[in-house]
């Protein structure tokens, strides 16, 4: 019998990198994907966002606005300039006018998608699910 190598065999995870800079809903996001079956790699700011993205090929980012160093909103922009293949989602902490202008800047720059907090989990799950399907069909087109 032929020895086969189990991750020869195993369904592509698709990979995520979260920029998110507390801690606690970062753990609990990357718990969530993870058991969603995606390969989630955490960061918790702006410059090692950038570092990661730049040394690796990832499906998407998923970034909060407010982040140390660099912004979620610059994220997007660098990342919509240098990767315009790659897609990102951000995320928002309230409903102030505050959060509605980053996330309308945020969609500006190219934000994939946006999600206001407070959010249940399967909506941001359905989020990602549905710009990894955008991002498949026009890789087929």
């Amino acid at each position: 019998m032929k020895n086969r190598n189990i991750k020869d065999n195993a369904p592509h995870r698709p990979s995520i990198l979260l920029a998110h800079s507390e801690p606690e809903e970062a753990n609990f996001l990357v718990r969530f994907l993870h058991l969603s079956g995606y390969h989630v790699t955490l960061c918790y700011d702006g410059h090692e966002a950038l570092l990661r993205v730049a040394e690796r090929d990832y499906d998407l980012v998923v970034t909060a606005v407010i982040l140390p160093g660099v912004d979620g909103l610059e994220l997007v922009r660098v990342i919509n300039e240098r990767l315009p293949g790659l897609p990102v989602i951000v995320l928002s902490k309230s409903h102030l006018e505050i959060d509605r202008i980053y996330l309308r800047h945020a969609e500006l720059f190219g934000a994939a998608a946006t999600f206001t907090q407070p959010f249940a989990p399967s909506e941001l799950l359905h989020g990602i699910r549905a710009v990894l399907s955008r991002k498949v069909a026009a890789a087929r087109a």
